[in-house]
């Protein structure tokens, strides 16, 4: 634990700024605070007298995240700073104290005070945070405040942060006047009021989404969309339906989801035929950029009972997360002749393959069951099975689940636990109470605590609650913690012990003070990620460690959500793992757009190596999940992941990385030349032999050229503008037609009406054919050195001449 005795002989009170330490070293001091969730009153409050802007600011968001009653007096003297970003970080402090402690608490109260202070602010930006806070705080009249601001209220920003936080409330007053502001001719108020409306739970919203739908706006449409998904009318099947041709993929995607949701709510529903017909096309379409797009659709025809022979050729095609979805599809069919596959599937090598199994299993009669005997050795596969009984209503399913308990897997105890607690079907307290005692597992612990404070709590149990806060185990500690609040048993947080001096610290600051980039290298593409060290400094800081040591290379993208988040970083791949720490949170402001990298957890303090992206802007998860970077280049890799895709590398660096973009099908040269960086050079810089160009211009066959390659591939970018840099240099007595050149990502994989010559191991691969058949190959590189001179071997013995040995002058 860091000692402050030093720091506080240095200090002589707010106004004694000369004995203050110098900035670094004060924000060094609060990001060892915040680590060590460690509240020193005396400390915090001299600082937030400091000189330094920044020490101020850092030190309001600090007092915010420590769950002390004792901070919102802090705050409320940082309200009077006359720096709007102190005043910001004030607010965002407030909102969060009132969270952690409850809203109807006497701190929750100071903080509802001075939240609606802050909504009377001079600066927009201030007001803005402060609309956050009073969402984030959950106090009981917040709507209502937020509402009357709006009556007011002109600043488009100030506007859409407050319409953006109306669904949190349970009345429904707020609706007309989202409603209302769907007609903002600012973008922001525009998707602000329909974000309400997709999100809220209350009644009362279906004209307004309907309304929403129907904008100018693909962004608005999107969320109308969402907003159909989540009420899951029948009435609005129409309007799904209808979007199903829109021209944005976001709003087909969302309107694909929407569909599904209604049918799975209401099965007699049937889909107007002109969407059944699309949906039938799209489960059949196979272009690698619409691959959300695609299984969005797969999981609709299931709940539809559409396209059934399309869902049998993509489960027979090998692909793997189509192919898994398909199955599940079919399962939701009925079709009865899929237990054959189902068993095949559960005896595959294949995780994913087993994990879609055991979902399709559980729809397929008697498949309760089963799923009851399925005892695999992966994790990831008993985790569905567990998911899978959550899903089934009844005893025996609970009965399954109980059995579950004894796993030896602690992740998969846990969701046990978990799905139980759902079910309020928890063994007795007393049975809990022991088997807390017992378990030396850091997930089921937490779930045992999270059901204990559920009830009433004991004087045993709180006994037990006390003696876990001072636990080796920050995690737990942390649940032990929140149970007892839940019982209104405050206690300052429990500090963690991270053996960091203070000198670590002010490291991480000097390294987040320099850009850093994480080059993520996957299957599909390569993102460049710019690292956000002034949000999240110790998060960026250890992310970009794990990058170092390699940590990332292999794994795969476990979680892909159309229009959501794509995410991975998790060593057991199944979303339970992370790395050999836990990350306390770093919090802030910084909205969530699309392409935004943030790190994912499981409650307070839980976060690790385990991160995400996301698709489409998703403010709900502003201010709630620590933002880590940014994807600079390369978003577009991310739209078209896949479940199961895998990470090749993560690399970290202070340089931006060059981004080559993955393209696929058929590619035009002149494309090639002007969007391709350094081709055009290439091709220019070529000098082919001289001698070897006339032997081939002498030749008395027509030969076709068929090319495997990948944009993304430094030697596919090296050969390629050579090959067509010596086509054109042998002109109209050239014996080759225009080659035709096939793209594709690292998965390598042709479609066979492009490049019908078998499977790809290297590219570019360069097929050389007469009539159409292969007469020969060059893969990667010349084996000779030059394209001109492999090109004339391989017609050779066709020809019937000698090619001329290299003249090392002419290279």
């Amino acid at each position: 634990m860091l000692h402050l005795a030093l720091l506080l002989l240095l200090m002589g009170g707010p106004a004694a700024t000369a004995a203050l330490p110098p900035a670094e070293e004060a924000r060094a001091q609060l990001l060892a605070m915040a680590d060590q969730r460690w509240f020193d009153e005396t400390a915090l409050r001299t600082l937030a007298g400091h000189g330094d802007a920044r020490v101020r600011e850092q030190v309001a968001r600090v007092v915010g995240g420590l769950a002390a009653p004792a901070a919102v007096g802090i705050l409320e003297e940082l309200a009077r700073d006359p720096l709007p970003p102190v005043r910001v970080a004030v607010a965002e402090g407030a909102g969060r104290l009132a969270a952690e402690l409850g809203g109807a608490s006497k701190t929750g109260g100071k903080a509802a005070r001075l939240l609606r202070r802050l909504l009377r602010d001079p600066v927009p930006a201030v007001r803005c945070a402060a609309a956050w806070g009073i969402g984030a705080g959950g106090f009981e009249k917040g709507q209502r405040w937020l509402v009357g601001l709006l009556a007011a209220e002109r600043d488009p920003a100030v506007r859409a942060a407050a319409l953006a936080e109306l669904w949190r409330g349970r009345e429904a007053g707020w609706v007309a006047v989202a409603a209302a502001a769907l007609a903002d001719r600012r973008a922001e108020v525009r998707r602000s009021a329909a974000w309400s409306l997709a999100r809220a739970q209350v009644a009362g919203r279906e004209a307004a989404l309907r309304r929403a739908a129907a904008s100018d706006d693909a962004a608005v449409r999107t969320l109308a969309l969402e907003g159909c998904r989540r009420l899951a009318s029948p009435a609005l099947l129409g309007v799904g339906a209808a979007a199903l041709a829109d021209p944005s993929a976001t709003v087909r995607v969302a309107a694909l989801g929407a569909l599904a949701a209604i049918l799975e709510q209401h099965p007699d529903a049937v889909l107007p035929e002109g969407a059944a017909a699309t949906v039938t096309q799209l489960v059949a379409m196979t272009d690698p950029q619409r691959v959300h797009e695609r299984v969005a659709a797969i999981t609709l025809a299931g709940y539809a009972r559409l396209a059934t022979a399309e869902l049998w050729s993509c489960l027979e095609s090998g692909e793997a997360w189509a192919g898994e979805e398909a199955l599940v599809a079919l399962a939701r069919q009925g079709a009865t002749e899929l237990g054959g596959v189902v068993e095949e599937w559960l005896a595959a090598q294949e995780v994913a393959r087993r994990t879609a199994a055991v979902r399709a299993l559980a729809l397929l009669p008697g498949g309760e069951e089963a799923l009851g005997a399925v005892a695999d050795s992966a994790p990831a596969v008993r985790l569905a099975v567990v998911d899978a009984l959550a899903a089934r209503p009844g005893q025996r399913a609970t009965a399954l689940l109980r059995a579950r308990l004894g796993d030896s897997d602690e992740m998969v105890r846990a969701a046990a636990l978990s799905a139980l607690a759902q079910r309020r079907a928890l063994p007795q307290r007393g049975e809990l109470f022991a088997l807390l005692e017992r378990e030396r597992g850091v997930e089921p612990r937490v779930a045992i605590l999270e059901a204990l404070a559920a009830g009433t709590l004991r004087d045993q149990e709180r006994s037990l609650l006390l003696r876990l806060l001072g636990g080796e185990e920050p995690v737990v500690a942390r649940a032990a913690w929140a149970a007892l609040l839940r019982h209104g048993y405050l206690r300052p947080l429990p500090p963690v012990a991270t053996g960091w001096e203070v000198g670590r610290y002010r490291e991480v600051l000097q390294w987040a003070a320099t850009p850093h980039y994480l080059e993520v290298v996957t299957v599909r593409g390569t993102m460049a990620v710019a690292l956000e060290g002034a949000c999240a400094p110790l998060a960026a800081y250890r992310l970009a460690e794990l990058a170092g040591q390699g940590f990332f290379d292999g794994l795969t993208l476990h979680r892909v959500v159309p229009n959501f988040v794509v995410q991975g970083g998790d060593p057991r791949g199944d979303g339970w793992g992370g790395p050999p720490f836990t990350l306390r949170h770093e919090l802030g402001l910084a909205p969530f757009e699309a392409g935004v990298v943030g790190l994912a957890h499981a409650g307070p303090d839980t976060a690790g190596s385990q991160f995400f992206v996301t698709l489409t802007p998703q403010p709900h998860l502003t201010g709630r999940y620590p933002v880590v970077g940014r994807v600079v280049a390369g978003f577009e890799v991310a739209q078209r992941l896949r479940r199961g895709d895998r990470i090749l590398r993560v690399r970290v660096s202070e340089v931006a990385p060059t981004v080559f973009p993955v393209w696929y099908g058929v590619l035009k040269p002149e494309r090639l030349e002007a969007e391709i960086p350094g081709w055009a050079e290439e091709e220019r810089r070529y000098t082919p032999r001289a001698d070897i160009l006339a032997l081939l211009q002498q030749a008395h066959l027509r030969y076709g050229l068929v090319v495997a390659m990948g944009t993304w591939c430094g030697d596919s970018r090296e050969q390629i503008p050579r090959l067509l840099h010596l086509l054109a240099e042998l002109g109209e007595a050239s014996p080759f037609a225009a080659p035709l050149l096939v793209g594709a990502d690292r998965t390598k994989s042709y479609p066979a009406a492009l490049f019908p010559f078998g499977p790809v191991e290297r590219v570019p691969t360069i097929v050389v054919t007469l009539e159409g058949a292969e007469v020969g190959r060059i893969v990667e590189t010349p084996a000779s050195g030059s394209l001109e001179e492999d090109l004339a071997t391989i017609l050779a013995p066709l020809e019937g001449w000698q090619v001329p040995s290299a003249n090392p002058t002419t290279h």
